[in-house]
């Protein structure tokens, strides 16, 4: 239900002043391709808020070539989202990005798992900038999909599946 609801909410306040800083990250294992699928969603103005904290110009987004772009946004992910499948950390490769009105959709993959059985996530996208930021992740695995919430104080979280 949480799946159906908070899409709606993000696009609902993707074109307002939002009163909540929030970011949903969406992994799904792609058993064709034998890689998980990440797709992260941000409201623009609050990662260009982040951005700005760290020495980038003000309207990162709409100032910068894209291939410098794509760079900040790869060292970004590597800092902010790690992932430790089956008890081996591995990588997301950062893919790119698109912005959809003020939400931008950043794009990550994680080739060679053919199965999963439990995965630990750090997702602290935005935590250092704003103290009320929420993440959630959404893990699908087969036709199993687990949710994590990540804030201030919490910001790992462990997904077990069933095989």
């Amino acid at each position: 239900m949480i799946n159906l609801i908070l899409p709606v909410v993000f696009h609902l306040f993707a074109g307002l002043l939002h009163p909540f800083h929030i970011s949903v990250c969406e992994i799904e294992h792609d058993e064709e391709d034998q890689s998980l699928q990440i797709t992260s969603r941000i409201f623009q103005d609050d990662f260009e808020t982040a951005l700005k904290s760290t020495g980038e110009k003000d309207g990162f987004f709409s100032n910068t070539e894209k291939s410098e772009t794509n760079h900040v946004l790869k060292k970004f992910f590597n800092e902010h989202l790690r992932l430790i499948i089956d008890s081996s950390p591995v990588t997301a490769r950062f893919i790119g990005f698109e912005i959809e009105e003020n939400v931008i959709w950043c794009y990550l993959e994680v080739e060679k798992v053919d199965k999963l059985s439990e995965i630990q996530l750090t997702y602290t996208v935005l935590i250092d900038t704003f103290n009320d930021q929420i993440n959630l992740a959404h893990i699908k695995y087969h036709d199993q999909v687990k949710s994590l919430k990540f804030q201030l104080g919490q910001l790992t979280g462990t997904a077990a599946f069933a095989n």
